[in-house]
């Protein structure tokens, strides 16, 4: 298993105003970061610029994680230069991720976001890696039924332009809750099992099923009320236990006192001023300070309901060792697994003063690799 640490962890690792004038050296500092904290990888992490995103500036709650910044192409040159800083640092790539709606109502939108996956994919033959990690979203005009049929007409093109390419691409569970300006809980229809073998059905007769996988985050099944051990089960049971061949690993702490008010769909009325896309952001607790600012990021499922804690995904590995037995992969392939951490609004993200990951939290990991806690 190849043991990486997502970029977007933190996105403000290389202050924006150094990085946009040069755009590969938040590539170079996040090397030289994993290599200081002794991560042998990164998931190099890709997004729509902030004068690019259809999402406006005021809206964003979370820095932009496009440390792989692709407004100008990534050619052989910058290409040469990363390799140069992987090998210097001694630290590898384990894939690339973007994190985006593909299935977004808008076309001109849609369009622009399917034009970025694309230079994605391009960015990731040039760096030598097999994989990209991202999202299917969904369409919230339409019903999930119509979904699927969106996802088969627009969705599946571009697993054919990862195919061209020799690429998989990985699907994270997240069901994104607030993702926009509805009450929609599943704005990302790929959000478990049995959406999974759905769309698996869908790329198959499209001759792309061995390029459609799953990057499997225990913390968001907690957050859908699943026990991932029979998430798995399920997954064995009815044959598709290949499907998943990443992982993000981190926890969660359920805020018992939001359930009790809001129930798990967060709060859905007396916002305050919770307008345009934060409207719809669930969170357990709300005081006047947290409608006005809510304290939540993107990564972070839901603010104060779900809380992503340094150490807390380790007692799900710990728990479900027997998940290598319900989990199959293909011969001769790596499964990565990356370490993903989001922290509040206004946290100190750069140099010595982030610290969210401590070498000996990933030195644990490696002895559970080696002792069988967790799959290879």
């Amino acid at each position: 298993m190849r043991l990486s640490i997502l970029t977007a962890a933190l996105q403000e690792l290389t202050p924006r105003d150094r990085r946009d004038s040069d755009p590969d050296v938040a590539i170079e500092e996040w090397l030289e970061f994993a290599r200081q904290i002794g991560c042998p990888n990164i998931e190099l992490s890709a997004a729509l610029h902030p004068t690019e995103s259809d999402v406006p500036a005021a809206a964003l709650l979370d820095p932009v994680a496009n440390t792989l910044d692709l407004r100008q192409p990534f050619n052989a040159e910058r290409a040469t230069r990363v390799r140069s800083a992987m090998q210097s640092t001694s630290v590898g790539l384990s894939d690339l991720a973007y994190f985006d709606n593909m299935l977004a109502a808008d076309e001109s939108v849609r369009s622009k976001k399917h034009d970025l996956m694309l230079r994605v994919f391009d960015a990731a033959v040039l760096l030598g890696t097999d994989a990209v990690t991202g999202f299917v979203g969904r369409n919230p005009r339409l019903g999930m039924d119509a979904n699927l049929v969106m996802f088969e007409e627009v969705f599946v093109p571009l697993l054919k332009e990862a195919k061209a390419r020799g690429l998989t691409f990985r699907v994270e569970q997240c069901p994104m809750p607030g993702w926009n300006i509805t009450d929609a809980w599943h704005n990302n229809i790929a959000y478990a099992p049995g959406p999974w073998i759905a769309l698996h059905r869908i790329c198959e007769r499209h001759g792309v099923g061995d390029h459609f996988r799953i990057h499997y985050d225990p913390s968001h099944a907690v957050l859908m009320g699943q026990d991932s051990r029979s998430v798995f089960q399920y997954l064995k049971d009815t044959g598709y236990n290949f499907l998943i061949t990443g992982f993000h690993v981190k926890g969660q702490v359920i805020d018992s006192r939001g359930i009790s008010a809001w129930g798990y769909g967060g709060q859905t009325m007396q916002r305050g001023d919770w307008t345009g896309w934060t409207i719809s952001s669930p969170h357990g607790s709300c005081s006047a300070s947290s409608r006005r600012r809510p304290s939540w990021s993107w990564n972070m499922n839901i603010p104060r309901l779900a809380y992503k804690t340094r150490h807390g995904w380790r007692r799900f590995w710990l728990g479900h060792s027997p998940l290598r037995e319900r989990l199959t992969r293909p011969p001769r392939r790596c499964t990565p697994s990356s370490m993903k951490c989001s922290l509040p609004r206004g946290y100190p993200c750069r140099g010595s003063a982030a610290r969210p990951i401590d070498p000996e939290l990933i030195e644990w990991y490696r002895h559970a690799l080696r002792d069988g806690e967790i799959p290879r």
